[in-house]
C-alpha cells in the first residue's frame, strides 16, 4: 500500500508553499527552559526506546506534503492521541483550590487587620479624650492591597520534542498543549524533514513539572517531489483513504512550532480528519472522502493529464445501498462529500462498506479499487 501521502490540489499545484515552514529551533544551544524530569525522560526513552506509559500516548497518523521552494524537503502532519483531559481537569481543580485557599487566607488577613485597625483607633480615641487637637495622635489608616487575582489557563501541560537521525539530535522545540472545555480526541504538530528514517522524541510535561508522559515514533519519511507523483506506473495505485469531518482556511499561517487539538494544519489549510481504529459516522453526518491517486498520469505536452472514472458505492453485504453521482477525475486529488441517505431516509444504523472503484481512461483496463468497512452509529 502506498505511503500516506495527501496534497492540497488548487489547478494542477500539488505542492505546499513554503510558508507552512516553522522557526527551527538550534539543537546545539542549551536546554535552558527545558525541565530536568524532561531531559532525565527523554534520555531514557530514547535509550530503552519504550515509553514510560504515562498519560496512555500512541501514535495515530501521519501525512506528508511536497514543499514547493524545498524540493527536496517534506512536510510531515504527525497525529497522535494521549488522555490528558482527566489530568488537566485534575490540576485545574487543585489550581482552583489553591486560589480558593489563597483567597480565604486574604480574607482572613483583611478581617484581622481591620480588626486590629478598629480596635488601635479605639485606643487612640480614648487617649485622645481631653487633649488639644495638636496634641492628639492621628487614627491609623491601611491601605488594603488587592485581592488574589484568578488566573485562568489555556494550558496545563507542554510538550517537548526531540527530532533524532543516525542518533543525532537534529531539532527541538517545545509547544503548550491547548487546553479547553471539548473532549481531545488526538493532537497534532508539523514537522520540515528531508527524506529518510527519524526517531520522533515526544514528551508531554504537566505545567509544573509533577509527571510527564513519553512516546517514541519510527518515522518513514518519503520521497515526494512532483516527478514522483507524476510518473506513470503500471497500476494505479493509492493513499489510504481518510475522512474528514471539515476542511477549512485559517485567516493566518503559525511559523512556530505548534501542537493542535482535534485538527492539522498544512499552510493556511486546516483538516479535522476522522480518527480511530473504528471508523463510525452519525446517519446525520456528511464526511468528505479523500484518497490520493498514483500512477494514472498520462504526459501530453510535457503537461500531466488524468482522466478517471469513480464509481462509489455503499453496500451492506453484497446489497447496494447507495450508488453516488461522481465526475471524471482529473487530478490524481479524489475529493467527495458523502451523505449517509437512500431517497430522503437517513441509513439506519448498522455495519457497512464503501466500496470505490477507479477507471483509468487514459489506459484502458488500468482499474483500482478501494474498501473501506465502516459504521452508522444509532
Amino acid at each position: 500500500m502506498m505511503k500516506k501521502i495527501f496534497l492540497l490540489v488548487l489547478v494542477f499545484i500539488f505542492v505546499v508553499s513554503v510558508s507552512v515552514a516553522q522557526e527551527v529551533s538550534d539543537p546545539q544551544k542549551q536546554d535552558l527552559d527545558v525541565p530536568d524530569n524532561v531531559k532525565i525522560s527523554l534520555d531514557a526513552l530514547l535509550k530503552t526506546r519504550t515509553s514510560n506509559q504515562v498519560f496512555n500516548m500512541e501514535f495515530l497518523n501521519d501525512f506528508y506534503f511536497a514543499l514547493q521552494s524545498a524540493s527536496q524537503k517534506v512536510y510531515a502532519s504527525i497525529l497522535f492521541s494521549t488522555s490528558l483531559d482527566d489530568d488537566a481537569l485534575e490540576l485545574k481543580k487543585m489550581a482552583d483550590e489553591k486560589y480558593n485557599l489563597a483567597l480565604e487566607k486574604y480574607h482572613k488577613f483583611v478581617e484581622q487587620k481591620k480588626k486590629e485597625i478598629e480596635e488601635e483607633n479605639k485606643r487612640i480615641k480614648i487617649a485622645n479624650e481631653g487633649k488639644q487637637k495638636s496634641k492628639q495622635s492621628p487614627l491609623k489608616t491601611w491601605e488594603q492591597s488587592p485581592a488574589p487575582e484568578k488566573k485562568e489557563r489555556s494550558h496545563f501541560h507542554n510538550l517537548y520534542l526531540r527530532v533524532v537521525k543516525d542518533g543525532n539530535t537534529i531539532q527541538k522545540f517545545k509547544s503548550p498543549v491547548p487546553y479547553d472545555n471539548k473532549k481531545s480526541e488526538y493532537f497534532s504538530f508539523g514537522l520540515i524533514l528531508e527524506p529518510g528514517k527519524y526517531d520522533i522524541l515526544i514528551n508531554v510535561n504537566r505545567f509544573d513539572n509533577s509527571q510527564d508522559g513519553t512516546l517514541l515514533i519510527e518515522l518513514n519519511v518519503p520521497q515526494l517531489t512532483l516527478m514522483d507523483l507524476v510518473k506513470p506506473l503500471k497500476n494505479i495505485e493509492n493513499s489510504a483513504p481518510i475522512f474528514y469531518r471539515e476542511m477549512k482556511t485559517a485567516t493566518s499561517v503559525e511559523k512556530r512550532f505548534t501542537v493542535l487539538k482535534n485538527q492539522y494544519q498544512v499552510g493556511q489549510q486546516i483538516f479535522e480528519p476522522v480518527v480511530g481504529k473504528e471508523i463510525v459516522f452519525k446517519a446525520t453526518d456528511t464526511p468528505i472522502l479523500t484518497f490520493f491517486v498514483r500512477g494514472a498520469a498520462k504526459m501530453q505536452n510535457n503537461q500531466p493529464q488524468w482522466d478517471i472514472t469513480p464509481r462509489i458505492e455503499i453496500k451492506q453485504g453484497k446489497k447496494k445501498i447507495i450508488i453516488f453521482k461522481t465526475d471524471l477525475l482529473r487530478a490524481p486529488y479524489f475529493f467527495q462529500k458523502l451523505e449517509f441517505k437512500r431517497g430522503d431516509k437517513l441509513l439506519p444504523a448498522g455495519d457497512y462498506t464503501l466500496h470505490v472503484e477507479l477507471n483509468d481512461n487514459n489506459y484502458k483496463g488500468k482499474k483500482g479499487k478501494i474498501e473501506v468497512p465502516f459504521k452508522i452509529s444509532g
